[in-house]
């Protein structure tokens, strides 16, 4: 049974074994504390593909619960009044490398977990907030810049996507929209989230296996919740994390990274075709309200030559996050946070797909589109017509959270990627990768809902009550900035398997 379904009007629906789509209850995380907002920016209506909204900056220095004040990378976009979400995005506790059990978010320094807040002034690179936060921000964590639209409109061939995440701030789209939102081309995170490994120095060797097998002779782990272990040092074939392994000589595929659903291993190596592929991530678990991550990154394929490889062998990037709140969303449009999928090479062993991202619509009313899409990126298949190569390891599914009174008109998909495919293989055209169906038990991601309207739950909506709601205490002036319509941004990002 596949992991795409319809939201229906029961309240809980189970699709097979592979995807529970749960019915929540009870009051979100402080986090979610945002409403509909106040309208300030007005009217949007995006121009061009690839619009970015959001404005970014990094957490410099611990900001404890209690306090009001937040140090940040810079202050553009974070004027008073503004908007912020306040978003953590590593962990401090470093599983051991290899280990693909399950993670729990709520155990791993609350990494995922956020707040809402507004700036009641700026000084220097420093925010003071109106309100004290109810959890501590320590890096890696980023403050975004979240606009508050009356009406929105995207239209077909048009795009409103999160900058891509360097490492440091991006990955986010997040808006608030007091009115519609008329949805006919994409709201976007594909490929924004957690990075791949990157490809480096080749070298020719058999036999190696190592969980921390040294460069060049192992290749790089993709990028997840544990920031310090990635780059061109941390490489073999041992997960960390959400993140996938890379390949060991000679040749083997990268492992894919997980969110929601874990990664897939990657593809045998070219001697004696050994399974030491990379490692896929180990999923996370927690609900998508309450914690958003971003999709690990794909591992990067072993590169068994001598020399600097092609692009092709690097892991692919996991999908970022979509966050909106409105009164309803109609159209044909996408809301999507796909892994991505790398180009296939002819040489080296491929790099594993990422995992798809985390996507939380909540809505007052409808929320209709043609599809929310969290699917991880496919493993990227080798195409070499002479030697068996190890193709990558597909991306695991994300995370999706909605909300609405009707939910009816939006399909959801938070299926793996597949393994990628070799062209010489060993009758299995997977050649080891894995997974071999985007519905594997254990490789598909999670969906949420609630068929509560939001602002009905005591305290997530334009009501208030209890939580407060942040646009209606007071906080900011009510102005316009719909100039932001014609906003440039990077272009969309990877597909997915």
């Amino acid at each position: 049974m596949r992991g795409t379904f319809a939201v229906t009007s029961s309240p809980v629906r189970r699709v097979g074994t592979l995807l529970a789509l749960l019915a929540v209850a009870g009051e979100a995380r402080a986090g979610d504390n945002a409403d509909l907002g106040t309208g300030r920016d007005g009217v949007f209506v995006a121009l061009d593909a690839g619009v970015v909204v959001n404005a970014y900056a990094r957490v410099t220095a611990p900001a404890a619960a209690g306090t009001s004040s937040v140090t940040v990378s810079t202050n553009q976009g974070m004027d008073a009044g503004v908007l912020v979400m306040l978003l953590r995005l590593g962990s401090a506790f470093v599983p051991d490398s290899g280990v693909q059990a399950s993670l729990g978010l709520g155990s791993l320094s609350d990494v995922g977990e956020f707040e809402v807040a507004r700036v009641a002034s700026v000084a220097g690179n420093s925010l003071t907030l109106a309100a004290p936060l109810g959890i501590t921000f320590a890096p890696p964590a980023e403050v975004v810049a979240v606009r508050e639209f009356t009406d929105v409109t995207v239209p077909a061939g048009t795009s409103v996507v999160a900058a891509p995440w360097d490492g440091g701030v991006g990955g986010v789209l997040a808006f608030v929209a007091s009115g519609v939102v008329t949805l006919d081309g994409a709201l976007s995170a594909t490929a924004r989230g957690y990075r791949g490994g990157p490809k480096v120095l080749g070298a020719s060797g058999t036999g190696c296996a190592g969980f921390e097998q040294p460069a060049t002779k192992g290749a790089p782990k993709g990028e997840g919740i544990v920031a310090a272990r990635f780059g061109p040092t941390a490489t073999g074939r041992g997960n960390v994390a959400n993140a996938g392994g890379g390949g060991v000589c000679d040749s083997s595929g990268g492992g894919g990274g997980a969110n929601g659903g874990r990664g897939g291993q990657g593809g045998y190596s070219n001697d004696n075709y050994r399974d030491v592929g990379g490692l896929g991530g180990a999923p996370l678990v927690g609900s998508p309200r309450d914690f958003l991550t971003f999709g690990g990154g794909g591992g990067a394929g072993q590169w068994s030559y001598a020399g600097n490889p092609p692009s092709e062998p690097q892991g692919g990037q996991g999908g970022g996050v979509v966050w909106i709140h409105a009164a309803n969303v109609v159209g044909t449009g996408l809301i999507e946070a796909v892994g991505e999928q790398t180009f296939g090479n002819n040489a080296g062993g491929a790099g594993g797909g990422g995992a798809g991202g985390t996507i939380s619509i909540r809505v007052s009313g409808t929320l209709a589109c043609a599809l929310v899409d969290a699917r991880g990126g496919g493993g990227a298949p080798v195409l070499n017509e002479y030697n068996a190569i190890g193709p990558g390891g597909g991306g695991g599914g994300g995370r999706v959270f909605l909300q609405g009174a009707d939910l009816t008109g939006c399909p959801v998909d938070v299926r793996s990627g597949l393994g990628g495919t070799a062209v010489v293989n060993d009758g299995n055209p997977f050649f080891g990768a894995q997974p071999a169906s985007t519905s594997w038990l254990g490789y598909v991601g999670v969906a949420e809902v609630d068929m509560a309207p939001f602002g009905a739950d005591g305290g997530q909506g334009s009501d208030g009550g209890d939580g407060g709601g942040i646009a209606d205490g007071g906080q900011g002036d009510a102005g316009t900035d719909a100039g932001a319509a014609d906003g440039g941004g990077g272009g969309g990002g990877g597909g997915g398997g």
